[in-house]
């Protein structure tokens, strides 16, 4: 278990192997057993004081792998079991949103958006059954899967047309909606849907109403900043500077450039090359970024999965972040944070 390289050698060894298994159950469940053990191989090198970036990187390269494959795996199940298969190859598409889609592992959900290019009820029926499968199995990995618009539309699977009409509309809130297809990458699907996406979704009804997109984001951020108490103030995701402060600006760039770029910290390099004179902010902003999140990611596997940070839980949170492992080292480490969200 302390062997990290040796660890990586049998999990790839095993994510190779599992297409040559004849029996679709037991792929399904090998398959289970790589995103098991990567994730503990990875919670491993993050507690053993590796940085984040490195953590974040491998752990959405088997997340990837694991949901790409499942995807796959799940589309023979139904197969098998409808006795037909519909040619939705250049059709359907699958987007991680949310923490995932910024390349940011041990988040405890997984928000997907499902996009289907076309409005036929069999072909989304279809696409549904996919998709249950798919959850089903991602709850056994005590992963909760989100998908926010099968809440306005009662079905995972959303037509290019319905995600127009919808994101058309006036109302304040839809900023959630459109923040959520902004921050999208793709897991499953082609280029040319990608494209289709692109401009009849998020040209004409995001990056057209730019202005008003960001006006709505600049007044949520300060709306909560204003309603911050102390509890708030310890919340690395919701506090002034925090997890969600560094996303929403994120997102406020790409409308403000109209980019379509994963927002992972690659974006925070380019936007220091696009705004020389503010790459020095643009540097901090990263650094701080890395701080903040493997603070968050060592609270997550040490102590719980909670964004309130307690600073009388941080010993073993210092340990792993180079501070020490006693009261006057979670103390320390406590008062950065407080410092690194003032600065």
């Amino acid at each position: 278990l302390y062997n990290n390289d040796r660890l990586k050698e049998i999990t790839d060894g095993s994510y190779s192997d599992i297409t040559s298994i004849p029996s679709l159950a037991e792929r399904i469940e090998r398959l289970g057993d790589y995103y098991d053990l990567e994730f503990v191989r990875v919670s491993l090198l993050a507690m053993s004081g590796a940085p984040c970036e490195r953590t974040d990187a491998e752990f959405i390269e088997f997340c990837d792998n694991y949901t790409q494959s499942l995807h796959e795996f799940c589309q023979q199940d139904v197969y098998l079991t409808l006795g037909y298969s519909m040619h939705t190859h250049d059709l359907f598409a699958l987007y991680a949103t949310g923490g995932h889609a910024r390349e940011q592992g041990f988040d405890d959900d997984y928000d997907m958006i499902v996009v289907l290019d076309s409005d036929d009820s069999d072909e989304i029926d279809y696409c549904n059954k996919i998709v249950g499968k798919m959850n089903m199995h991602i709850l056994k990995r005590v992963v909760l899967p989100h998908h926010r618009f099968a809440d306005h539309f009662g079905s995972y699977a959303v037509s290019l047309d319905l995600l127009a009409d919808y994101l058309a509309r006036d109302d304040e809130d839809v900023f959630i909606d459109q923040s959520q297809i902004l921050c999208s990458r793709m897991l499953v699907g082609t280029s040319k849907l990608e494209r289709k996406l692109f401009e009849q979704v998020i040209q004409p009804h995001i990056f057209s109403k730019g202005e008003r997109y960001i006006e709505f984001m600049r007044a949520e951020m300060d709306s909560r900043h204003a309603r911050e108490d102390d509890e708030q103030r310890s919340n690395i995701k919701e506090c002034r500077g925090g997890l969600r402060d560094i996303e929403m600006l994120l997102l406020m760039y790409e409308t403000k450039h109209q980019v379509r770029e994963c927002l992972s910290r690659n974006f925070l390099h380019r936007l220091g090359e696009i705004h020389p004179k503010r790459a020095a902010d643009f540097h901090y902003m990263h650094e701080h970024l890395n701080f903040i999140k493997n603070l968050r990611d060592l609270y997550r596997l040490k102590i719980a999965a909670h964004n309130v940070i307690g600073q009388e839980y941080l010993p073993p949170v210092a340990e792993s972040m180079g501070y020490g492992d006693d009261e006057k080292a979670a103390a320390q480490l406590y008062e950065d944070f407080m410092l690194s969200l003032i600065h």
